[in-house]
């Protein structure tokens, strides 16, 4: 959330390197291993910035669900898919309906990081 707030290359490495320093220091955990899942199966397994572009969060991702926990986003498709079904319901109430479509590359994570300041 603060990552994509800064406006230079050089904050944006200081913010990621105090994070998986901290992680270390302060949970004794090692940052690599608990987010090996976002650097798959490359080489050594290190995370890298440009992995952490993909690692995010939202509450909504249970349609049926009544509980609105934040919890990480590792199917983006079905995300996606519930995505599309909340703008389908809204089109349908709403006086001016949005015709939008959600691609991976940019709307649906966008979606997500905008809905974190909302």
């Amino acid at each position: 959330m603060f990552y994509d707030r800064l406006v230079d290359d050089h904050d944006r490495s200081l913010l990621f390197s105090l994070v998986c320093d901290v992680t270390k220091s302060h949970m004794d955990d090692d940052f690599d291993r608990l987010f090996a899942h976002l650097a798959g199966s490359r080489d050594g397994g290190h995370v890298t910035e440009s992995d952490l572009h993909g690692f995010f969060f939202c509450d909504f991702r249970d349609p049926k669900s009544d509980l609105k926990n934040y919890e990480e986003v590792r199917d983006v498709e079905r995300l996606r898919l519930v995505v599309e079904n909340y703008l389908d319901e809204m089109n349908i109430t709403s006086k001016t309906p949005m015709n939008l479509v959600l691609f991976r590359s940019a709307d649906v994570s966008d979606l997500v990081n905008c809905l974190h300041y909302l």
